[in-house]
């Protein structure tokens, strides 16, 4: 059994998670996090860095409780979410131009579901946009 200390004590271990679950489900979720920051006009650094600390934070604080943390994780999902993340963030962008219609609505709660929490289909940007 491994306990919450042990991600702290030891370095962090590849783990035997199926391939499914390491380079499609994780990147998705990092995607999640990047969309977080970057559906409210942050910058691509800021929303990359915002991944990386979310990815970690559950690797270290969350999952940690079951097993040590993945140095897989650690990695392939802010780099690989950040990636899929601003590919999602400029197809948004692209549809919302002229203002989304019936198709590209569904699109947008499809591949960018972070843009509807912090938006709803509304085309304006939001205060990080200076940053």
């Amino acid at each position: 059994t491994i306990h919450w200390k042990h991600a702290f004590i030891m370095p962090p271990q590849f783990d035997d998670d199926p391939l499914l679950v390491n380079y499609i489900q994780h990147p998705l979720a990092g995607a999640i996090y990047y969309n977080g920051l970057r559906s409210q006009g942050a910058s691509p650094l800021h929303s990359f860095l915002f991944s990386c600390g979310e990815s970690t934070f559950f690797e270290y604080f969350i999952e940690s409780v079951a097993e040590r943390p993945s140095i897989q994780d650690l990695i392939v999902t802010p780099i690989a979410g950040s990636l899929i993340g601003e590919l999602q963030n400029q197809a948004t962008t692209l549809m919302k131009r002229n203002g989304f219609t019936f198709v590209e609505t569904a699109a947008t709660f499809i591949i960018n579901p972070m843009y509807v929490v912090f938006n709803g289909y509304k085309t304006k940007r939001h205060i990080y946009h200076n940053l």
